[in-house]
């Protein structure tokens, strides 16, 4: 139901998100149903294929239909699972492995804090900094997420040290 909601913009609430709903829903489902995350692996080369052919399709139509909006849910669909498949090739790899794994605690928290701090942190770094080109602007639209995904996860190792059962009840208990 979420998903039918999320592809054809026919949620009318601004919060919580469709797309918060949706992809928690199908985490949430995948999990009970002892779903493998990793499933679409072996089909890697089609879902590229697939998110190509959905950006090319995404290029031809009008940005302002409901069509393009669709095709942008399915190119956010399709590029999670490609995410994610790739991370198999990463988990492969000693370093980025650990760095993955070390991660994977605070990824929750993240999931669940980055809205409104990354509005806020946007916004803020927007009015600091003033860009005067599109390049700057474009610097502080992705700075503003590495400040915000830094900031979250810092908050976590912090409150694991320091506030264990509040993290704990924050995060549903997934920070034990």
């Amino acid at each position: 139901m979420f998903g039918a909601l999320w592809l054809f913009d026919a949620w009318p609430y601004e919060v919580p998100t469709v797309q918060a709903c949706f992809f928690f829903a199908l985490g949430a489902s995948a999990a009970m149903a002892k779903k493998d995350l990793f499933a679409m692996d072996p089909y890697l080369k089609w879902v590229c294929a697939v998110l190509l052919g959905l950006v090319i399709a995404g290029a031809l139509v009008p940005a302002d239909g409901a069509v393009a909006s669709t095709l942008t849910h399915l190119k956010h669909l399709a590029g999670v699972i490609v995410v994610l498949t790739i991370s198999q090739y990463l988990l492969r790899m000693p370093r980025a492995s650990e760095w993955l794994i070390r991660l994977s605690a605070p990824s929750f928290l993240l999931f669940v804090a980055h809205e409104p701090l990354l509005t806020i942190v946007r916004k803020t770094m927007y009015v600091v900094f003033t860009p005067s080109s599109s390049s700057a602007a474009l610097s502080i639209y992705f700075g503003a997420v590495a400040c915000t995904v830094m900031l979250i996860v810092a908050a976590y190792y912090l409150a694991e040290r320091y506030a264990p059962r509040a993290l704990s009840a924050l995060t549903g208990g997934r920070s034990a």
